[in-house]
Parts: C-alpha cells; sequence; structure tokens
C-alpha cells in the first residue's frame, strides 16, 4: 500500500514519475503487487524518488555478495585534493526481465485523491555499482594512485596534485558520457 504523502511531494512525485514515463523506463502495469513509493528532498531543491523494495527482496534468490562491503569515505586521505562528478538522478542499466516488472510496480496516488490512481512497474531499475564500476576501469589504469569513491549519484575522485586533479577531469567526463552516464 502506498503511504499518504502530503501535496509538496504528491506534485515532486508525479513529476518524477513524468520525466521516468517520458524516458520509457516505466510502464503502466496492472500488477497485484504494490510497493511503497515516497521522495525526499535534496539541498539543491531537488527531489530524490525512493521506492520501498523491503517485500521484493525478501523474496529475491540469494546471490555470492558482489562487494564485500561499501567503501568508507574515511579512508580517504584528507589532505588530498577531491573532484565530485554528480551523476544524474537516476540512470537506468538493469533491464528487468519480463517476468520480474510486476514486482516492480507502484501506485502513484493523485492529488487530492482527485483523479484514480495509476500504476506504473519499471522497465529498468536504476543504479549499477558494478556498470559505474566498468566506465571508471579505464581511468583507474591511467590513474593507479587516485582514489574513487561512488555512492548513489555522486562519483568522488581523490588525487594527491593538482596537476593529476587537471588530467583526470577530462578523461573521467569522457569515460562516463562514452558509457551513457550523464
Amino acid at each position: 500500500n502506498q503511504w499518504p504523502l502530503p501535496e509538496d511531494k504528491l506534485v515532486a512525485l508525479r513529476n518524477l514519475f513524468q520525466e521516468q514515463l517520458d524516458q520509457d523506463h516505466l510502464e503502466p502495469s496492472t500488477s497485484p503487487w504494490n510497493t511503497p513509493v515516497f521522495c525526499v528532498k535534496k539541498k539543491p531543491g531537488k527531489w530524490r524518488l525512493l521506492q520501498d523494495l523491503w517485500e521484493v527482496n525478501a523474496l529475491m534468490e540469494s546471490m555470492r555478495t558482489l562487494q564485500a562491503g561499501m567503501p568508507a569515505p574515511i579512508m580517504l586521505p584528507a589532505d588530498w585534493l577531491v573532484l565530485i562528478m554528480d551523476l544524474k538522478d537516476f540512470f537506468f542499466t538493469i533491464p528487468l526481465h519480463p517476468n520480474g516488472k510486476p514486482k516492480f510496480a507502484f501506485t502513484v496516488t493523485a492529488i487530492n485523491n482527485a483523479e484514480p490512481t495509476q500504476q506504473y512497474q519499471w522497465k529498468t531499475l536504476p543504479q549499477c555499482q558494478w556498470y559505474v564500476a566498468k566506465a571508471l576501469s579505464g581511468v583507474h589504469k591511467q590513474f593507479p594512485d587516485a582514489r574513487f569513491y561512488h555512492y548513489m549519484d555522486n562519483i568522488l575522485v581523490v588525487v594527491s596534485t593538482q596537476d593529476e586533479l587537471l588530467r583526470i577531469q577530462p578523461q573521467l567526463f569522457h569515460a562516463l558520457h562514452f558509457h551513457g552516464l550523464q
């Protein structure tokens, strides 16, 4: 069931979903599944979409550990220079199998219940650590002393010199763009 949301969040959700519909990441659904969605406001005033996949995750088949843990930003050298690349809020790289799509369904509630709710399901899923790591692998090889930290839609690159920072930035931008990341 969808959680009740205040009007500002409903407006933001509807706008976020319309963007995803326009980009062909969503499709209408009649799924018996329904996972709650909500959004949080980011600092620059933009909204981030969140979907509670707890029920879906509980039914997923267990896989081996893909990464032993998350990198800790505290491990980055404090006196090095930092380059922050903000990826576009959503980058969709994981196509869903047609049989799996209904499990990722959600309902978009109308403001003040003025119209029927609309149900959608994802055609692709956002975020993929593996895909970003693949996109950055060539830059890693070119700059073996640089430290990379990817979290959500941000990539932090930490280097020891200004010269290295100036050399890595265009390479990083090119690698991300080449792999379709904005």
